[in-house]
């Protein structure tokens, strides 16, 4: 009994010698010739060829108004702005990625954020609905663009981006022929 009480404790110190000893930096050998280059391989698609983008755009928003019946002040709710966007089909409304941005900023310096957006410190809020062939945005301030010592602020654009590849239906997960099909099993 005593033997194997002893043998674990050799044994081990042999397995942390032999790490240790076989995890130093050793110098490396110089490197081989490089072989010959392999033939080129076939292009392949490029996956963003098909994303439709603007330029960075001025947008005038309009008041939404509303005049009281009794006192016939006329009192603006909002304001709304339609974005032309001619290649915004139908079939990428139902199918592709689509979205909106506004530069608060400059092109110099730019401060670009997603929409729709929501900033309580500042109290803006715009949301952006698609449609075929525009993009509508509707913002509790007038966001229309203007200029600041000469450069343009407040500019928006859009990305379409097209879908390309549906994804797969759920498989039937007690059907076994649908779970063969799933992993490629073969009978």
């Amino acid at each position: 009994m005593k033997q194997k009480f002893y043998l674990r404790p050799l044994l081990l110190a042999f397995v942390l010698v032999s790490f240790f000893a076989c995890s130093k930096n050793g110098s490396t050998g110089p490197a081989g010739p490089a072989g010959p280059a392999g033939p080129a391989g076939p292009k392949g698609d490029s996956t963003t060829s098909n994303v439709i983008y603007s330029a960075w755009l001025d947008v005038a928003f309009k008041p939404d108004t509303v005049r009281d019946q009794t006192t016939h002040i006329l009192d603006t709710l909002g304001f709304f702005a339609n974005i032309p966007a001619t290649k915004l089909t139908q079939a990428l409304l139902t199918s592709g990625e689509l979205k909106s941005y506004v530069n608060f900023n400059t092109a110099a310096s730019p401060d670009v954020v997603m929409l729709p957006y929501f900033d309580p410190y500042y109290n803006i809020v715009v949301t952006v609905d698609y449609f075929p062939q525009r993009i509508f945005l509707y913002t509790n301030q007038d966001l229309s663009t203007g200029t600041v010592n000469g450069v343009k602020v407040l500019q928006f654009r859009y990305i379409l981006i097209p879908g390309t590849v549906a994804a797969s239906v759920k498989p039937d997960m007690k059907s076994y022929s649908s779970i063969a099909k799933l992993f490629d099993i073969k009978d």
